[in-house]
């Protein structure tokens, strides 16, 4: 028995013995891969230079983005340069952080002034800037973080797509384990093609500019919205003040101006310009407008009075001329003869209450359309008549009312996306429109686009009136029930118009935030559309 289990110890301790040779035999064998694996990786050093991104494109194929460029040079530290690139100007960065960078002995990227190869071991390449200082279109475009992942707008609804498309230009040094680049080796150059592909929107660039430019002239916060009549495409879409996608951190810090804030897709209170909508629904449900409607000044709903904004009255008024002069009274009452229930529907197909989907993720503020019940009480239908009360929009939302005026009584839902790019001049995928809405008859929208046409062209002195064509639009100087702390109401002034008036080609609104009124709004309208329309010599 004792030899049986010492044989059996002998067995045990054999079979043991050969499990810990195998053991560190196997666990040499991995450490040496390791350390091999380590000296390749430390044999290579590895400087990203740039990074591509897909393109967004204006909707002629004119780049948006990526339209500057900067020069790096990536330099590799030695005694024979130091002192060159240490005395020369071309070299943005401070000398003391480049004395660093050279001590270290690592090959670096640091920004120059231009292209050049007069310094031995420093090659400067050209990259493309992803924004520039005064970015068009920042609101549209939106930004990126740290890690290069879109934020917001356009940036963040096709982050997958434009990250897709990504290339990297980099620089390869050979180098010894201090990752110093080893004498008498070139570096590998490889080179990220041009990022062609890429997001196409319906905005014109050049149209962009104008609006932008205008609309910093004059506004201090607001916004202006231009949209193809007969499509609801986008053109233009400009908020104000604008903000550099390349310094983020000031926008996030001036909460007074609040700038990151689109406010083209954010909701305020609408004042007169809904008249367009109150006229159209009783023109609509077969409704008589009055031809000699006498304004005192006010009419009194239940225990309210509601004031004209000329006080003393504006006298025998019908549709034509109660619109050139606002005359809040007249479109109460005739707000008031309308059926509740038709009056909201044909704001809901007018588009109120409802938001504007661009991209994925990406659309405006629905805003506020009181209920069916509310508008139904006469008082609350006093106030929506002539677009006060509760009642809210964007100026997406009223850039689309007007198509709907223009169109026949059809509402065009507006649009930002043309579709996708594989080679930078023809779509390869298009983006489907919305179809259209019927808000009003054909014949109630071109009665009522004949009475915008009458409130600028036949006005006399009115603000709006363009140089070179003819117009027609509506005013609006909302309240908001606000109160600056010297107790005057805050108010927003809108313009909302479309040129030429004959045959449309663009609808143009224009908001002006915490404005004097309508006359902060309508001068912005003028100078874009003389703008845009101006003679080549004028230009």
């Amino acid at each position: 028995m004792r030899r049986l289990q010492g044989r059996m110890l002998r067995v045990f301790c054999s079979f043991m013995a050969l499990f810990s040779l195998l053991f560190l035999r196997t666990g040499g064998l991995s450490s040496g891969e390791m350390l091999a694996e380590t000296a390749r990786q430390q044999s290579v050093y590895t400087l990203t230079v740039e990074e591509t991104r897909g393109t967004i494109y204006d909707s002629k194929m004119r780049p948006l983005t990526g339209t500057e460029s900067r020069y790096l040079a990536a330099v590799v530290p030695s005694e024979e340069n130091e002192q060159q690139i240490l005395s020369d100007s071309r070299f943005l960065a401070e000398n003391d952080v480049l004395a660093e960078k050279l001590a270290e002995g690592y090959p670096f990227l640091t920004e120059v002034r231009m292209e050049f190869t007069d310094i031995p071991q420093v090659t400067v390449f050209s990259v493309d800037e992803r924004y520039t200082e005064n970015q068009i279109a920042a609101h549209i475009l939106g930004y990126r973080n740290g890690d290069g992942d879109g934020v917001t707008g356009i940036e963040q609804a096709y982050d997958s797509l434009l990250q897709g498309i990504s290339q990297k230009t980099t620089v390869t040094y050979t180098v010894d384990a201090l990752r110093q680049p080893l004498v008498g080796t070139e570096p590998e150059i490889r080179y990220a093609s041009e990022a062609v592909e890429g997001v196409v929107l319906t905005i014109d660039k050049r149209l962009q500019q104008i609006c932008e430019e205008v609309g910093s002239q004059y506004l201090k916060k607001g916004a202006v919205v231009l949209v193809e009549a007969s499509t609801g495409k986008l053109r233009a879409c400009a908020s104000f003040p604008d903000y550099s996608p390349e310094n983020i951190a000031e926008a996030i810090e001036d909460t007074e101006n609040a700038p990151l804030v689109n406010r083209a897709f954010s909701a305020y209170n609408v004042g007169s310009v809904f008249k367009i909508v109150t006229a159209s629904s009783a023109l609509s449900q077969r409704l008589t407008p009055s031809d000699d409607y006498f304004c005192s000044g006010k009419v009194t709903i239940g225990d309210t009075d509601f004031h004209c904004y000329t006080r003393t009255g504006q006298g025998i008024l019908n549709l034509d001329t109660a619109m050139a002069k606002s005359c809040n009274p007249y479109f109460i009452m005739l707000g008031l003869s309308c059926d509740p229930y038709k009056f909201h529907a044909s704001a809901m197909d007018f588009s109120f209450g409802t938001p504007t989907s661009f991209a994925p993720g990406m659309s405006s503020a629905e805003g506020t359309l009181p209920t069916v019940e509310e508008i139904s009480s006469k008082g609350a239908c006093a106030n929506f008549s002539f677009g006060q009360g509760s009642l809210t929009a964007t100026p997406i939302q009223i850039a689309q009312m007007l198509t709907g005026i223009l169109n026949e009584g059809y509402v065009m839902q507006a649009s930002l996306v043309e579709g996708i790019t594989q080679d930078g001049a023809f779509l390869s995928e298009t983006v489907p429109q919305t179809m259209p809405v019927r808000a009003v008859t054909a014949e109630a929208a071109a009665r009522v686009k004949k009475t915008l046409v009458y409130s600028v062209m036949e006005t006399e002195g009115h603000k709006a009136r363009p140089r070179y064509v003819s117009a027609g639009g509506k005013t609006g100087t909302a309240q908001t029930g606000q109160f600056r702390e010297d107790g005057t109401e805050i108010l927003q002034g809108w313009f909302a118009g479309f040129f030429p008036a004959e045959n449309p080609e663009y609808i143009l609104v224009v908001l002006a935030e915490d404005a004097q009124g309508s006359s902060d709004a309508t001068p912005v309208f003028r100078e874009i559309v003389n703008r845009m329309t101006s003679r080549p010599a004028e230009k």
